[in-house]
């Protein structure tokens, strides 16, 4: 992701930016961004590598998003697994 556009600064990405993305395996936050909506990366299954620069702290919503998707996308893994019963 870059960190300006059109040599304006990227501080902010927006709700659902990314949303149903499958294709988006990483992504590298620059540190100029300070502000990160809801449902950002929702259902990016890929999306393997995720590197944050900060020099400013990033809202704590977005802290919790990543960890809840994080989570949901665990259980929808587990539900492919099958455990053999003893």
């Amino acid at each position: 992701m870059p960190s300006t556009l059109a040599g304006i600064a990227v501080t902010k990405i927006g709700n659902d930016a990314f949303d149903d993305c499958g294709q988006l395996t990483r992504i590298t936050l620059p540190n100029t961004i300070t502000s990160i909506g809801d449902y950002v990366f929702n259902e990016c299954a890929g999306l393997t590598t995720f590197t944050v620069t900060p020099r400013r702290v990033l809202m704590v919503v977005f802290l919790s998003q990543l960890v809840v998707q994080i989570l949901c996308h665990l259980i929808s893994l587990s539900r492919l697994l099958t455990i053999p019963k003893q």
